[in-house]
């Protein structure tokens, strides 16, 4: 007997709940403060500093988010051609040695640069890289 074609309804109805089973099971992570909350305190934060680093700083510099952004999103794996049409990029994210005196070469807020370096820093403990190179001054 051949297994019956699911209907674009159906597919869609599963695609909405695992996204939000993916939603609920991050929120969780870094919400749960009392089981091991020592030892999982810094993976939650690390959790945290990257997923606030994904979006970018709120400026259509292009530059800068080729620079910063795109290769966090290239660290972790998101691919070239994903569904959300999010660039990403190749190299190794750098890092920031002062997150409040420096702008990646532009003259952003200081605000995402500050996501920006804790994610990098992020990026290495968790293992996305083996090791941080940071910009030039």
């Amino acid at each position: 007997m051949a297994k019956k074609e699911k209907t674009s309804t159906q597919i869609q109805k599963e695609l909405k709940k695992k996204a939000r089973k993916l939603i609920i099971d991050l929120i969780q992570f870094v919400n749960n403060h009392e089981e091991n909350s020592q030892l999982r305190r810094p993976y939650a934060r690390a959790v945290w500093n990257i997923i606030t680093a994904l979006r970018g700083p709120d400026s259509d510099n292009d530059e800068m988010k080729a620079q910063t952004t795109q290769n966090i999103r290239g660290a972790i794996g998101l691919a070239e051609i994903n569904s959300c049409g999010a660039f990403t990029g190749h190299a190794t994210p750098k890092g920031i040695e002062d997150a409040f005196g420096y702008s990646v070469k532009t003259n952003e807020k200081k605000h995402f640069i500050k996501h920006y370096k804790y994610a990098v820093e992020s990026l290495l403990e968790l293992g996305f890289i083996e090791k941080i190179e940071y910009f030039d001054k």
